[in-house]
């Protein structure tokens, strides 16, 4: 089995693009994705319907659930609420379904989805010890969540006890060992917040007991240039350049 792993696409159809093509000739049986479709950027219609096209499984991040959820946006910065009531005001009731059927978690082809973690989705993850809560409640080998923007990985092991973890901003290969648990973070695919601007997505290969945190380079130009175009926050284009 071999899945692709996306996360905190934010409504950045340059950059989800760039990710698709990427997997073209992978051989990849089924694209995941740990939530935030929209949210940000200009293109949360587009974005919904290319991953349905591609048959997604999803769980619902913050951000889809306050695109949908009157109310929910509250929690948000004032900018980020702003990109929020403009993306309601915007997407189709198809796509309302559509987020609004995605659960918190779920358990797909024996690996654990969620956005923040399984102990909540709005739970921010950037540490093995952030993680353990996590990992007390992980039930199969392999889990992947999203929501910091940061790519990277956590490792647990029950017996002796022990943890790791790192922080991956230039991708690399998480080597999957059967005595403990890994937690994995894909980074995002439309708004990076780990120094490097580019797109962020994992394959996970089970024959290959691997998990490949990859890098893209995109158009942020453009990306940056339709949410300026759409009258969002400039800082929300701003920040594409710089990866933060």
């Amino acid at each position: 089995m071999k899945l692709a792993i996306v996360s905190d696409v934010h409504a950045n159809l340059p950059a989800l693009e760039a990710v698709l093509a990427d997997l073209a000739g992978r051989g990849v049986h089924r694209i995941v994705c740990l939530g935030d479709l929209v949210g940000y950027g200009a293109w949360p219609n587009e974005c919904c319907d290319l991953l349905r096209e591609q048959k997604v499984v999803a769980v619902m991040g913050n951000h889809d659930l306050a695109a949908v959820e009157e109310g929910a946006e509250h929690s948000f910065t004032p900018q980020a609420r702003k990109c929020i009531l403009w993306t309601r005001d915007r997407l189709t009731e198809q796509n309302r379904r559509m987020l609004r059927s995605f659960p918190e978690t779920r358990t797909f082809e024996s690996v654990t989805l969620c956005h923040g973690s399984l102990a909540g989705r709005d739970e921010y993850v950037y540490s093995w010890q952030g993680a353990l809560p996590s990992f007390q409640q992980l039930t199969t080998h392999v889990g992947f969540l999203g929501h910091t923007h940061y790519a990277g990985w956590f490792y647990h092991e029950v017996d002796p006890p022990r943890g790791d973890g790192t922080m991956t901003p230039s991708g690399g290969i998480v080597k999957v060992s059967l005595e403990g648990a890994y937690l994995v973070n894909p980074g995002a695919v439309g708004q990076p917040r780990d120094g490097n601007p580019e797109a962020a997505y994992a394959l996970y290969d089970d024959q290959l007991e691997q998990i490949e945190l990859r890098r893209l380079p995109y158009n942020v130009q453009a990306a940056a240039q339709g949410i300026i175009d759409a009258g969002l926050p400039t800082s929300m284009a701003v920040r594409l350049f710089e990866g933060m």
